[in-house]
């Protein structure tokens, strides 16, 4: 009973500090990518991240050049509160993690930051 109790306290702790994590989702698609599929796997990411109690202002899809991953995060961003910033131009992952902890360091609404991939390497109960 007490390591059911020690489990279940770890999750109500994981819950409550979840609200201070913030996640940066760097997104980029070449252009012979479907849309369709990077859309896919883009809300299957924002979704895990969500359900893990990140709040929807506390992800940033940062997206790095326009086309054609501008108009799926767009998408998703709209249909779960989820804020998305583009570069314009295709200067790299970096680029793209570096415009997002920018942006999100004006909001000033975190105390620890996650860098993840858009296509659910990373898995939201590992923070």
């Amino acid at each position: 009973m007490r390591k059911l109790q020690k489990a279940s306290d770890a999750w109500v702790t994981a819950r409550r500090d979840a609200g201070k994590t913030a996640v940066v989702i760097p997104v980029y698609a070449a252009p012979h990518i479907d849309p369709a599929e990077l859309r896919a796997a883009l809300n299957a990411t924002v979704l895990e991240y969500l359900a893990q109690g990140i709040a929807p202002h506390h992800l940033l899809l940062s997206v790095d050049g326009a086309a054609p991953a501008a108009a799926p995060a767009e998408t998703i961003g709209r249909e779960h509160g989820v804020p998305w910033i583009c570069t314009g131009i295709n200067r790299g992952k970096l680029a793209a993690v570096r415009h997002g902890v920018a942006a999100l360091q004006e909001r000033e609404i975190w105390e620890r930051l996650a860098v993840v991939d858009q296509d659910g390497d990373h898995f939201a109960n590992d923070l």
